[in-house]
């Protein structure tokens, strides 16, 4: 029988479901339900608790010793029935959610990794971040200025050759806040010529120097100072951070994210094997799906920022952490990445959304690349970090609001408390 089928047979008898990640978790994870469906009455026992925690340990979680205690089995089961759903409905190959709060934590998974081998999706799966990593980068640059390695201040031609900076417009005026906040003025990629391109060459090692050959006209741009969002701006960081430390991101991604945060699945792709995750996208737009991990089809490849990889409970260590702690940016100089300038939806700070919802303010990122989607938001007033992320990458990253939206139903509950209006985004 399927982990799905099996499921629905388990909701249809009232047993609640805690998506597996080895067969030694499937069968707690089976004594479990049927313990706490017989015995559930307000808090969770001290053996409940316990067996929450092992499970989350035995599923790779970060940090498990702070992990919190696991949803009430109606709501684990309403998320999970959701999620299911939304992979139904819009023939995904697999997605998962995940949502952490001060007081519960839940991951759940479904569909495939491998729709070859016909393996199921878990929670604790790798995928490539794409543009989430703008968080990562905006980070590190923070620690290099705590350093005075750099500064925020600094105009890119001090850290860039003049091969790259001149073909920019003012170069000389462009500073590296700049870049992280997405004002630089630099004009967008052309992303159908360079998607061609990729798929013309498909395991070619881009070099940065190579993406601005593809860049729009300079008169597309808006003018300084505006927030105009292009990756050449992070692609250009990547350059000046690797330049300013004297070591490569990957180098800098593991001392200082992964290491400190215990992040043990968070790395760049190119110096670890490839994610065992197979991204999907209907590249030929022929309605069929087709593997990019098997050939390798992959605009970050060589390209670093574009091409880190991580999962979800190491997603929701490092929004944390962010947010709460003090292991990556002490508070003040949090403050100054959550300092934001006025976009169409809401305002962007360094390397981080800020936008309203219905469900009040949010903090996070969102980006589709070449075979996955994902997105993941903080909402401060209700103390609680969602993400959700799918392994294909055409057409997804709105529906995904939409799987944050009713999973938010489902733990908040439907509430229309905050204002509406063109700015607010789901």
């Amino acid at each position: 029988m399927s982990n799905r089928r099996l499921r629905r047979e388990l909701r249809r008898d009232g047993i609640g479901w805690v998506s597996p990640a080895t067969i030694p978790v499937t069968m707690l994870a089976i004594i479990f339900v049927i313990f706490s469906h017989g015995c559930r009455n307000g808090d969770p026992t001290l053996l409940q608790r316990g067996i929450a925690n092992r499970l989350q340990q035995w599923q790779g979680q970060s940090e498990p010793e702070a992990a919190n205690a696991l949803f009430p089995l109606e709501t684990e089961s309403k998320l999970q029935m959701t999620l299911e759903d939304y992979v139904d409905a819009y023939e995904l190959p697999g997605a998962v959610l995940a949502i952490s709060s001060s007081q519960h934590q839940w991951m759940g998974a479904t569909g495939q990794s491998n729709l070859t081998a016909k393996t199921d999706l878990l929670p604790t799966d790798r995928f490539r971040l794409g543009g989430l990593g703008e968080i990562l980068i905006g980070v590190i640059c923070l620690q290099l200025e705590m350093e005075d390695l750099l500064s925020l201040r600094d105009p890119i031609t001090q850290w860039l050759p003049p091969e790259i900076t001149e073909p920019l417009p003012d170069s000389d005026q462009i500073t590296i806040r700049q870049l992280l906040n997405h004002t630089s003025a630099i004009p967008d990629l052309d992303r159908a010529a360079f998607r061609q391109a990729v798929l013309n060459d498909p395991t070619h090692e881009w070099q940065i120097e190579e993406i601005f050959t593809y860049m729009e006209s300079p008169e597309t741009a808006q003018s300084r100072g505006r927030y105009t969002a292009s990756p050449l701006n992070y692609l250009l960081l990547e350059l000046i951070i690797e330049q300013a430390s004297g070591q490569s991101l990957a180098e800098l991604v593991q001392s200082n994210i992964a290491k400190p945060l215990n992040l043990a699945d968070t790395f760049v792709e190119l110096n670890r094997s490839p994610p065992p995750v197979q991204g999907y996208q209907d590249l030929n737009a022929d309605g069929q799906l087709e593997d990019v991990n098997q050939p390798l089809i992959h605009t970050g490849l060589g390209l670093r920022s574009r091409a880190i990889v991580s999962n979800a409970p190491d997603l929701l260590r490092l929004m944390r952490s962010l947010f709460f702690e003090e292991k990556l940016l002490p508070q003040p100089v949090r403050e100054k990445m959550l300092t934001i300038v006025e976009t169409r939806r809401g305002g962007y700070g360094l390397g981080i959304v800020n936008t309203m919802t219905r469900w009040g303010e949010v903090w996070g990122q969102t980006d589709t690349t070449i075979g996955f989607s994902a997105t993941v938001v903080y909402l401060p007033v209700h103390d609680l970090i969602i993400l959700s992320w799918t392994n294909r990458g055409d057409d997804t990253e709105m529906r995904l609001f939409e799987l944050i939206d009713r999973g938010l139903t489902i733990v908040l509950g439907n509430t229309s408390r905050y204002p509406t209006g063109p700015t607010v985004q789901w």
